[in-house]
């Protein structure tokens, strides 16, 4: 969820960029007419990649303007969720392919190949597999490596901004909808389960160790709900905002958690000590978009 949605040129397309700098010296200037267009649509990929992802708004510190309701709000990581995010991606590669790329030269026509290759990709490896949280290179919904709980109590201390009251209270709306989205990973997870796609024993046996030393620890003196309490604090806001946390966490956060970590020790029934992606479905092909 949290780093699902990526910039359109990525640092790996940044590097292309540079490598590609003398090259696209040697060729004609652009259309400025096509490359306007390239822009545009390209404004519009990543206004539509934001506005389904408020974390990745935050994460870039654009959830301000008229996005600034965003700051509240978090991405829908459920299979439903899933299936709008790679519709999405369809939808974009679409009009991208329909693109007229002759309209480009230069360093514009590298940026639209880019963009192509990474859509493309990205909805091929979307259609083949019905499991993760979409595309290839991470199987798994929860694991010693993935999942909101692993992801979450970290993004809210230290991405999500609390510099009055009305971040405060955006924190705390935040937090009240991770039970949400904890109940969402487990969801896909439970789905993919039946589809044979678990984690190996000894990942899940890391999984179930970090999800219990996060459920032990007292709701007031969990992450989320000290971060919120000491930088109130240190903004003069008034109010218990960390009294207000650790109710939603006990409340809330907690029993999630505990579904969490009673469906990890159901997964861990059937788990098998192979550890490699060839035991997937279509495994092999899962492998080579992975390391694409």
């Amino acid at each position: 969820m949290i780093d699902r949605r990526e910039i359109l040129l990525s640092a790996t397309a940044a590097s292309a960029l540079a490598l590609a700098e003398p090259l696209c010296a040697a060729t004609p200037a652009a259309n400025d007419a096509g490359a306007a267009a390239l822009d545009k649509l390209f404004d519009q990929f990543m206004s539509e990649n934001l506005d389904r992802s408020p974390i990745f708004a935050t994460s870039l510190g654009l959830d301000t303007g008229a996005r600034a309701h965003q700051r509240a709000e978090v991405d829908d990581n459920s299979l439903k969720g899933i299936a709008g995010d790679k519709a999405l991606d369809s939808d974009q590669l679409r009009r991208l392919k329909a693109f007229d790329r002759s309209s480009l030269a230069g360093i514009d026509r590298l940026n639209y190949d880019i963009e192509l290759f990474k859509l493309q990709t990205g909805d091929d490896a979307n259609k083949r597999y019905d499991f993760g949280p979409g595309g290839a290179g991470n199987p798994y919904a929860i694991s010693q490596l993935s999942g909101i709980y692993s992801q979450f109590p970290d993004f809210l201390d230290s991405q999500q901004p609390v510099e009055n009251k009305s971040d405060a209270d955006a924190y705390l709306s935040r937090l009240e909808k991770v039970s949400t989205l904890l109940d969402n990973d487990s969801e896909v997870a439970r789905h993919d389960s039946a589809l044979g796609v678990v984690p190996p024993d000894f990942a899940l046996d890391k999984t179930l160790t970090q999800l219990k030393t996060l459920r032990e620890v007292d709701a007031d003196k969990s992450v989320v709900a000290q971060s919120l309490a000491r930088r109130t604090k240190e903004k003069n806001l008034a109010g218990d905002y960390g009294a207000q946390a650790a109710k939603i966490v006990a409340q809330s956060v907690y029993p999630a958690l505990d579904r969490q970590i009673a469906l990890v020790k159901d997964m861990r029934t059937r788990a098998t000590h192979d550890a490699g992606v060839w035991k997937l479905p279509n495994g092999g092909q899962y492998y080579a978009d992975s390391v694409l």
